[in-house]
């Protein structure tokens, strides 16, 4: 293993920023492909796709924003994505989504030292739609999550697990949703009453932005909520300095 930063730091930008894929087991219904952005940074962002959703996104969006990141030195990034195996996924779908990040929270922790650089790291959950959801039960289960991004979060994990979860979780919470979102639309104001224990709340409404982040500028502002939450950027929701994502 590769010791001295500088080198690290080196081969990074001579390699491309290498990443690697990995598969994971879950269930008899279904296994978990992840693919992880190392970077010598001690944190890792972990990103939870929406319903059915796969790691890299429409037009590769969390690809691009993985490498974003990555290159950043803010953190190591693991994104990933459940393969189902049945066709009847809706009877255990709830339990299904948060046992995956689960087991992707114990991977990442257990290669912690591969991936970030430090067996301790600082764990940052983001989670879009339902995966914000499952982010959102999942996050007071672990102690090195310290912060937890929620863009257009629904309560597909279940609204029961929800109201659980949400008054342990202790880190900081980011809420952001388009005002155009009708799905989303309650959730949020819902998420914040009940995060009695955490330590910072932020919620940001986009303007002109629906569920699923259409359009450029909203692109924009999508990969920078990112930096927002992870990287205490205080420009959130001006689209300058965010990345084309489509």
């Amino acid at each position: 293993m590769i010791k001295n930063q500088a080198i690290k730091n080196l081969l990074s930008t001579l390699l491309g920023y290498p990443t690697y894929d990995r598969r994971l087991a879950v269930s008899g219904r279904s296994c978990v492909l992840v693919t992880v952005n190392p970077a010598s940074t001690g944190k890792i962002v972990i990103s939870s796709p929406g319903f059915k959703g796969s790691k890299d996104g429409y037009q590769n969006k969390y690809k691009k924003v993985a490498q974003w990141i990555q290159q950043s030195y803010i953190a190591a990034f693991i994104r990933y994505e459940i393969v189902w195996l049945t066709d009847n996924m809706m009877d255990s779908y709830e339990n299904e989504i948060c046992q995956a990040l689960r087991i992707v929270i114990d991977y990442a922790l257990a290669e912690a030292e591969e991936i970030c650089q430090t067996s301790d790291p600082e764990i940052y959950l983001a989670g879009f739609s339902a995966g914000a959801s499952a982010s959102a039960v999942v996050s007071p289960e672990y102690d090195q999550v310290k912060k937890l991004l929620l863009i257009a979060p629904t309560i597909d994990a279940g609204r029961e697990k929800l109201q659980q979860a949400l008054p342990a979780y202790q880190g900081d919470l980011y809420i952001t949703v388009g005002d155009l979102d009708y799905i989303s639309e309650m959730t949020p104001e819902m998420m914040i009453q009940l995060s009695t224990s955490a330590q910072k709340i932020r919620l940001v409404e986009v303007e002109n932005c629906d569920h699923q982040w259409t359009g450029k500028t909203n692109g924009r502002i999508l990969s920078k909520s990112f930096i927002w939450a992870f990287d205490n950027d205080e420009t959130y929701p001006c689209p300058e300095g965010g990345i084309e994502l489509y």
